[in-house]
């Protein structure tokens, strides 16, 4: 029995290596000196996600502790050493697909306060990878929230509303999809390739990055860039907000919203140093309605509803002079008409929805369950149909779920050195992690 369990083990760490896991998390290097920027070895360096310890490490000789496989976010990282003061450094930004750097001076001598200092990112970014990140924090201050509109912020993104051209690429339709390499979505969420629409919740986004040069290998063939997405996840305590947004009182466009999150942990555990959650969810989702999602600039004749009304009774008009019939529609006047604000019939309504589901089976092991359901209705416009057909446009219904399931193995103790965890398993890289994640996505249109 415990052969077959090996063997078990074995196979399913294999696959997690040959696994489609496009999601590659962020890392931590840092480096502890002293007063006289001399480097401090065999410190032990805390990462904090709130009031939970996510992740632990300890320097080198060199006096660098090199913390890997961080969810995109912000952290507080501690630093600890015999004889000197406690400090930690708060608000660390870790990107996905990128490592980040910094440095905490060291004070001598045993206070009884512990040091805060606030994280300021650098001017310059010491990663290969060019392109731009943007986190929650920005994502929340910025005032179109859609996926082309944020990234097309940053340089060499362009945007004409719904699509994304990187580097000159083609926009290839569907809201978010990118062009330019021998597969025509090169947008991820949560390392899924996606499939269909790329729409997320609001609530739910956690950092947005786009990849422009320097594209890690596990993105497969790409010409001209990537859009990597990550969704919130579970926190220690339990938080929600709700967000509204209407232009009924304001214009005739009819734009409206409205966005939820929830999250927090589930299940608790106790140990020696206190309680940490178990088992977190977080759900996150929103309902958008848009009368006429792109309005004309001086708007559209329309026929006035009493004149539509007898046009649709009746059709046909006889003409006793000539003993035929006519169109009635073939003589309407300025008087039978009206400039309208909004096109007809072309409403738009889009529900969505983002769960996530964490659960640390121990402090090397952990579960993920994630997913997405965007459900989008409209209506398309046809021009040839506005003045007296609107009611017979095509109608269009996008249907996407997407789920994945991933699970994380950290070998080695928690919070052992590079060294150890190097020995725990001979092949795996120092302080690697095995990582398998398999998702699997529905579209229906």
């Amino acid at each position: 029995m415990v052969r077959k369990i090996y063997l078990f083990l074995t196979a399913f760490i294999a696959f997690g290596s040959l696994a489609v896991a496009q999601n590659n998390p962020g890392s931590i290097k840092v480096l502890l000196v002293d007063e006289k920027k001399e480097a401090i070895p065999f410190a032990n360096v805390v990462v904090y996600n709130g009031t939970t310890q996510v992740a632990t490490g300890t320097t080198d000789i060199d006096g660098y502790a090199f913390i890997k496989q961080l969810n995109a976010g912000r952290y507080d990282v501690k630093a600890v050493y015999v004889g000197y003061q406690t400090k930690t450094v708060s608000g660390v930004v870790v990107n996905n697909d990128k490592t980040t750097y910094f440095t905490i001076p060291m004070t001598g001598g045993v206070q009884l306060e512990e040091v805060v200092v606030k994280y300021e990112q650098p001017l310059i970014d010491p990663n290969t990878v060019s392109g731009g990140t943007v986190d929650r924090v920005a994502f929340q201050a910025m005032a179109d929230k859609s996926i082309a509109g944020v990234l097309s912020t940053q340089a060499g993104v362009y945007s004409n509303g719904t699509d994304l051209n990187l580097r000159g690429s083609r926009g290839s339709g569907g809201g978010a999809g990118i062009d330019g390499s021998s597969s025509a979505n090169n947008i991820f969420i949560d390392g899924e390739r996606v499939i269909g629409t790329a729409n997320v919740s609001r609530q739910a986004v956690q950092q947005m990055s786009v990849i422009l040069g320097g594209v890690p290998a596990q993105y497969g063939d790409v010409s001209s860039g990537v859009v990597s997405i990550t969704t919130r996840g579970p926190q220690p305590t339990w938080f929600g907000g709700v967000e509204g947004q209407t232009s009924q009182l304001t214009d005739k466009y009819g734009y409206n919203f409205l966005g939820f999150s929830l999250g927090g942990p589930l299940v608790m555990k106790k140990d020696s140093t206190g309680k940490k959650p178990l088992i977190g969810l977080f759900l996150g989702g929103e309902i958008e309605y848009q009368k006429d999602p792109s309005p004309w600039a001086k708007g559209i004749y329309q026929v006035n509803k009493d004149k539509l009304s007898q046009l649709q009774s009746n059709p046909l008009q006889y003409d006793p002079l000539s003993g035929t019939y006519y169109l009635a529609g073939s003589y309407l006047t300025s008087k039978d008409l009206y400039v309208s604000k909004v096109r007809p019939n072309v409403a738009q309504r889009g529900f969505r929805l983002n769960p996530k589901i964490d659960i640390a089976v121990n402090p090397n092991l952990n579960i993920t369950l994630g997913g997405s359901w965007d459900y989008t209705t409209n209506h398309t416009f046809v021009y040839e149909y506005s003045l007296l057909n609107s009611q017979h446009n095509p109608q269009i219904i996008q249907n996407t779920m997407r789920g994945y399931a991933r699970l994380t193995q950290r070998f080695g103790p928690s919070g052992a050195t590079e060294q150890e965890k190097s020995q725990s398993i001979v092949f795996y890289r120092p302080g690697q992690l095995s990582k398998v994640q398999m998702g699997a996505t529905r579209r229906t249109i």
